[in-house]
């Protein structure tokens, strides 16, 4: 899937959880581990990313994360 991050990553017991708009839906994104500490420290307010993972609902369980760094 592919968005636009609306809010700053927080991250809480292992966890790193930030909200993406794509198609005129807002997304709740959850990443653990490794990649929950890369979100944390790379995700920001306003930039486009591509995530891949399981989608439950509006909720993305997120595996991969790639941020657009062009402006």
């Amino acid at each position: 899937m592919k968005g636009t991050v609306t809010d700053e990553a927080i991250y809480e017991k292992d966890k790193a959880a930030y909200k993406v708009m794509s198609d005129d839906i807002k997304y709740d994104v959850v990443s653990s581990g490794k990649q929950a500490m890369k979100d944390l420290i790379f995700i920001r307010k306003g930039q486009e990313i591509e995530i891949q993972g399981n989608l439950e609902g509006e909720m993305i369980q997120a595996e991969k994360s790639k941020i657009s760094i062009s402006t």
